[in-house]
């Protein structure tokens, strides 16, 4: 299981993340990040006109970058 280790920035117990703070976590360029979720490869929540992304997606895209064959992944 990956965990998201929490910084002085990213509360432990967050549950939902700005793009901001995703863009941090992943070591991804905002717009990176945003073609990303407008391609529907990350998943986003919308609470008014804000845009987050939950903990459990975060993990989940990491874990999928890690099966994907096209990844090598150096241990």
């Amino acid at each position: 299981m990956i965990r998201i280790e929490a910084s002085k920035q990213i509360h432990p117990d967050k549950l939902l993340f700005t793009l901001e703070e995703a863009e941090e976590i992943l070591s991804l360029s905002r717009s990176q990040l945003y073609r990303l979720a407008d391609q529907g490869d990350l998943a986003t929540v919308s609470i008014g006109r804000s845009r987050r992304i939950s903990r459990e997606q975060l993990i989940s895209f990491v874990e999928s970058l890690e099966q994907s064959p096209k990844l090598r992944v150096i241990r």
